[in-house]
Order: C-alpha cells, then sequence, then structure tokens
C-alpha cells in the first residue's frame, strides 16, 4: 500500500460552511437529471425558490437570528406538504451535487460542511438513495438546528441520517468507512484567494477526510473560492485552469482527479462554481501530515556567562 504526506493547507474550518445563500429571483428553472442517472426518482428535485432563503450555516450572528425565525417557516412549509429543502439557497441544495455523488442504495455518505442541513433535506425529501448519510459539521449549534428540523421534517429517517461534530484538525468519521463523501461551498483549504493554504490544522482535517473514504471511495468538490468575487466568471471557463488549486488540494494526498466542470448552483447572475469528482485508490494508505516542516529560525545568541 502506498502512504503519501499531506501538503500544506490553512484552516478557515474543517466543516463549516460559510453563510452564503441570499435572495434569488423568482422562477428559476428546474435542472434535469443528467442521462443514466441511476436510482433517483424522474421528475424530482423541484426548484422552488423563496426569498430570502434561511441560512445555510450559522457563523454569522445575523444567521442565527435568521434560523431562529425560520423555525415557523419549517413548519409551515410542512403543514403545507412542501419540501423543506426549498426554503434553503439553491447552491446549498442544488441537485446538481446531489447527482454528481452518483447514489447507490448501500452508499455511506458525508457531507462534510453540512451547516444547516439544506442539502441533506434536499436528499432526504427527494428520495435519493443511500444507507447512511452523516451531516459533519464544527458548529455544534448548527448540528441542533438540522437535528430540529430532522425530527419535524422527516422523523422517519432518524436511523439512517447522522449528525457528527467535527473538529478543526477531524472530521472524526474514523478510517475506511465512507463511500462518498462531500464539499459543498466549504473551500477550508484555499486561501482567499483560491490557493491552497498551509495551515497544520488544515494538514490534520484534509488527511482525516481522505482517510475516512473506503478504497475507491469518492470525493465530490463544489466551490465558488475565487470565483465567489468574479460573478462574471463563465461556464466556458476552462476547468482545468479554474478548478486547478481545488484538484492540487487533494491530488497532494494521493486521490486522482476523475473529472471536473464548471456548473451554475444558483442565480444566473451569480458566478460558476467548480465541480471537481476525485477517487481513492485502492492501493492508498494512511496519509498524514508528514512533509517536513520549515526549518526553524536561528537561536538566540547564549546569554553571557554570569547572566
Amino acid at each position: 500500500m502506498r502512504a503519501l504526506p499531506l501538503a500544506a493547507t490553512l484552516l478557515i474550518a474543517c466543516s463549516q460552511q460559510p453563510g452564503l445563500d441570499g435572495p434569488s429571483p423568482q422562477g428559476s428553472p428546474p435542472t434535469p437529471p443528467p442521462p443514466g442517472d441511476q436510482g433517483h426518482q424522474p421528475g424530482a428535485d423541484k426548484q422552488v425558490d423563496k426569498a430570502p432563503y434561511l441560512p445555510s450555516s450559522l457563523v454569522e450572528p445575523s444567521d442565527r437570528a435568521r434560523a431562529a425565525q425560520g423555525k415557523a417557516e419549517v413548519e409551515a412549509a410542512i403543514a403545507a406538504g412542501e419540501p423543506v429543502y426549498s426554503i434553503f439557497g439553491l447552491r446549498s441544495r442544488s441537485p446538481i451535487v446531489a447527482q454528481a455523488l452518483e447514489l447507490e442504495p448501500t452508499d455511506v455518505v458525508a457531507d462534510i460542511g453540512s451547516g444547516t442541513g439544506a442539502f441533506e433535506l434536499l436528499l432526504i425529501e427527494e428520495n435519493y438513495p443511500f444507507e447512511t448519510l452523516w451531516a459533519v459539521d464544527i458548529d455544534q449549534e448548527a448540528l441542533a438546528w438540522f437535528d430540529w428540523t430532522l425530527a419535524k421534517a422527516a422523523p422517519t429517517h432518524r436511523e439512517r441520517v447522522r449528525t457528527l461534530h467535527s473538529s478543526e484538525q477531524d472530521v472524526k468519521l474514523g478510517t475506511a468507512q465512507v463511500d462518498k463523501a462531500l464539499l459543498l461551498n466549504t473551500p477550508f483549504y484555499l486561501t482567499a484567494t483560491g490557493a491552497v493554504t498551509a495551515d497544520p490544522s488544515s494538514l490534520a482535517c484534509m488527511a482525516s477526510i481522505v482517510n475516512a473514504l473506503r478504497p475507491e471511495g469518492m470525493l465530490v468538490l463544489a466551490e465558488r473560492h475565487v470565483t465567489e468575487l468574479e460573478d462574471s466568471v463563465s461556464l466556458d471557463d476552462d476547468p482545468a485552469v479554474r478548478c486547478a488549486a481545488v484538484v492540487s488540494a487533494f491530488e497532494q494526498l494521493g486521490l486522482e482527479l476523475r473529472d471536473h466542470r464548471m456548473v451554475k448552483l444558483d442565480e444566473p447572475d451569480r458566478g460558476a462554481h467548480c465541480l471537481v469528482r476525485m477517487t481513492k485508490p485502492a492501493d492508498l494508505g494512511i496519509v498524514g501530515s508528514a512533509l517536513p516542516l520549515p526549518e526553524p529560525p536561528p537561536p538566540d545568541q547564549e546569554p553571557p556567562p554570569g547572566d
């Protein structure tokens, strides 16, 4: 088995989504499933637009206040027979991302940076196949909010949908336990300008994600990073250039690129996301932060005798 070292990255938060959801124009068209979509019911994934959306994370005080108000909206959606995921922003619960996971009934899936659970609700309410779904986040308050929503919206799924409180250094999913993992709007391994970053906590966190994947497991990444600041980015941009840092961050841990493309996950006037799929080679061993540390600065001069 091959054992590869981690390269350096910076921690924003190992498994916490930034608050990216905002108001959207009414009436965005639904996204059809791609040809050959397996295991998912045709005609699902209704793109119901609500504005303003509920927050996908509780990073800011305004997010927490909005989420508190949103409990009444959750209950109203349930009473009206509407899918609860529809009151979250499109980019946090995109069927494009769900379809990219190619879920199967036996899959153990982990959404790393699940926030308030919009993506989990999409998978549950649209009957995507999976055996176990882990909602993983560093923010215990966001996980508690999702637990409350899950109990209200889909109590019959409590046995196969689980929340997991991660840390800055470890997603706490163990070793070789997960078939599919997702990082959606969770670019903790990139700088604000989109470069691969260099924080020791990110080294450990990224290693824990790769180690959690089973051999031949898949990691799906859907990130805006730099494109969050560049709303004019075109779907025609070359993903080999635009998504290079996303790919590089996990190639250096031993994952292999399966494919990448530019996609629109939300409003037409917003920038595109990189959608990257990477697989874990069957012979990849445990990875860790084994690269040499930078040379320490020279020590201070010895104090004179007698001091």
